[in-house]
């Protein structure tokens, strides 16, 4: 909207949390914090053999690697 020049007014924006929103449609998932949660969380949503949303935070990911 900013840069289309029209004002935010009465808005307020944010990023949604993911996994409430998943879940409330019925759908599995889990937040990565680290590369270990990442592999564990992949490996169980393949057991699972459904659909389950994997949310990651990319500022803690990449403390990972540091």
């Amino acid at each position: 909207m900013e840069t289309a020049g029209v004002s935010a007014v009465g808005v307020e924006f944010s990023v949604p949390d993911f996994t409430l929103v998943a879940d409330s449609y019925g759908m599995a998932a889990v937040r990565a914090q680290n590369t270990v949660d990442l592999c564990a969380s992949i490996n169980d949503s393949f057991k699972r053999g459904e659909s389950v949303l994997i949310e990651v935070d990319e500022t803690e990911m990449m403390k990972s690697f540091n």
